[in-house]
């Protein structure tokens, strides 16, 4: 019995310690104290920022924003009026890091390709950078308004936050970085609906997402981030990319990128609205003839 309750311990120990980090991440709440990154400021992390555009921060923050959702970089919140997200870093680290080195190993004894690891601060510099990558260089593909990377102190409001669970949070953006990006409708609901009530919108819309890859990538932009789903999405007829976390400049992806997503893309067409295939052939053939 003694032997059977000590086994029970073990595996039990050994389940815990090698469940994915990543668990963590997914499934705790909003805390405002993980959101303020204490790191050393940079001067190429600061922006220029008018008074007009001041102003216009200064109004978009000033109302409350809900919870919208989160991913492995930023937590988000939905501005009151529908118009805007106000996003939030998270580079908090598990506490029991266990799963991460055990599913490395598990991988690297198998011979399959692993991610080298990033400590928190390689991390934080490396989607730093894509994000001033895509404010200077994609801002209107990006819906982005405002980033701040360094602590100004006393220079925005507080502002009031409702997270996943309504409680109420004022966060201190001094030490808090953050960005303001318009808010988008997803992509693949936005495509349905206007398949089944708006036949114009509908083929502009399509032109529109191929458009934006083929804009990004004369640019020499690429995201590793490949999803599509999640991660595109239209302001009225415009498409646009939510998510930039993962930006580079790079010729090593040139024109790959466009393949993969115009594949994804003609593939999910074919199988939900296959009407939409003619304006999809007819907008690349237009792009690559250029």
């Amino acid at each position: 019995m003694i032997f059977l309750r000590l086994c029970f311990a073990v595996s039990f120990a050994a389940l815990l310690f090698s469940f994915p980090s990543s668990y963590r991440r997914w499934t705790h709440p909003f805390i405002a104290h993980r959101i303020q990154i204490q790191i050393p400021p940079r001067a190429e992390w600061d922006l220029s920022l008018t008074n007009d555009q001041k102003k216009e921060i200064e109004q978009i923050l000033a109302q409350p924003f809900y919870y919208l959702g989160k991913g492995l970089q930023t937590f988000a919140f939905e501005s009151e009026d529908g118009r805007y997200v106000i996003k939030f870093f998270r580079f908090d680290d598990s506490k029991m890091p266990y799963g991460q080195w055990f599913l490395r190993w598990v991988k690297e004894s198998f011979g399959l390709a692993t991610k080298p690891y990033m400590t928190p601060l390689n991390r934080t510099i490396k989607t730093f950078r894509s994000c001033l990558l895509s404010y200077h260089r994609a801002k209107e593909e990006t819906g982005l308004v405002w980033i701040q990377l360094n602590p100004k102190e006393g220079f925005w409001p507080k502002v009031q936050v409702r997270d996943r669970i309504h409680r109420w949070h004022r966060v201190d953006l001094k030490n808090t970085p953050f960005i303001v990006q318009k808010r988008a409708e997803r992509l693949l609901p936005t495509l349905l609906k206007a398949a089944k009530e708006n036949p114009d919108r509908f083929r502009r819309l399509i032109q529109s997402y191929v458009d934006l890859h083929y804009d990004l990538d004369t640019r020499g932009l690429y995201n590793l981030d490949l999803k599509m789903a999640s991660n595109f999405g239209f302001i009225g007829d415009r498409a646009m990319q939510i998510d930039f976390g993962n930006f580079v400049e790079s010729s090593e992806h040139k024109n790959s990128q466009i393949q993969h997503f115009m594949s994804r893309f003609r593939g999910w067409l074919g199988k939900r609205v296959p009407e939409g295939l003619p304006i999809l052939e007819e907008r690349i053939k237009e792009k690559t003839d250029l």
